[in-house]
């Protein structure tokens, strides 16, 4: 039985920076949404309901990757976006974003979802393929 309804989550990220000044960026493993599934995206995911946005970008940060951050600012950018799950409904995904610095930990994947974890410069970032948005918030922090 295919479900038709639609939904919305909002999503908090964070663009850390290390300090060699490379970008921290995850390999997502996203089956039930195909046009998402192994692209490298900025990590982050859903804010649970009360939680600060600032909140939620570094909670999601360290359990997707190992590292603890501190977050410098919002960025001036919010992506919105509307995904097909493979189960025939649609999620309106928006997306805001953090600039943030790595404060410590090593950076690897911890989540089912995340397969690959790596530091990245701006030019090497223009040559991926990335996640829609990942790299209007990176150019944009």
């Amino acid at each position: 039985m295919s479900n038709t309804s639609s939904r919305q989550v909002v999503i908090a990220t964070a663009v850390v920076r290390n300090s060699k000044g490379q970008f921290l960026l995850q390999k997502r493993k996203d089956i039930n949404i195909p046009d998402a599934d192994g692209k490298w995206e900025i990590p982050g995911g859903k804010i649970n309901f009360g939680e600060k946005p600032e909140d939620a970008a570094k909670r999601e940060v360290l359990e997707e990757t190992g590292c603890v951050i501190k977050i410098v600012g919002l960025i001036n950018y919010v992506q919105s976006t509307v995904w097909r799950h493979k189960e025939n409904y649609d999620i309106h995904v928006v997306v805001i974003s953090y600039n943030a610095r790595l404060e410590s930990g090593d950076s690897k994947p911890l989540d089912p979802k995340v397969t690959e974890v790596g530091w990245f410069t701006l030019e090497e970032i223009k040559e991926m393929n990335t996640l829609i948005g990942t790299r209007e918030f990176i150019l944009k922090s």
